[in-house]
C-alpha cells in the first residue's frame, strides 16, 4: 500500500498464521552463491503487480501493457486504411 506519510510503500509479507517482521542485510563477499531474498509464485507476484498499479505505479518506461499499444497500433492502422481508401475512393469519382 502507498504509504501517504512517506515517499515510499508499505509491503507486508504474510503466509497463514506468519508474518515477516525483520529485512536484515548481510556483508558478503565477491563470488559467494547467494540464494534468492525470497520467491513469489506466479499468483502472488501478478497479485503484487496489481495492487502496485491500483496504488498508482507505472512501469518507468511507457504506459500501459504490450496487449494494449499492440491494440492501438492495429486500431491506428485500420484508422489509416479507411482514410487512405476513401482518398482513392473520392479521387476514382471525381474522373
Amino acid at each position: 500500500m502507498k504509504a501517504p506519510w512517506s515517499f515510499g510503500v508499505d509491503i507486508l509479507i504474510t503466509q497463514g498464521k506468519y508474518v515477516v517482521t525483520d529485512v536484515i542485510f548481510k556483508e558478503r563477499k565477491e563470488g559467494d552463491y547467494i540464494n534468492p531474498s525470497f520467491n513469489l509464485d506466479s499468483n502472488n507476484t501478478q497479485q503484487l503487480m496489481d495492487q502496485l498499479w491500483v496504488a498508482g505505479f507505472r512501469p518507468s518506461e511507457g504506459s500501459g501493457s504490450a496487449g494494449a499499444l499492440k491494440a492501438t497500433e492495429n486500431h491506428l492502422q485500420d484508422m489509416r486504411n479507411i482514410i487512405f481508401s476513401s482518398i482513392d475512393f473520392v479521387k476514382k469519382e471525381k474522373k
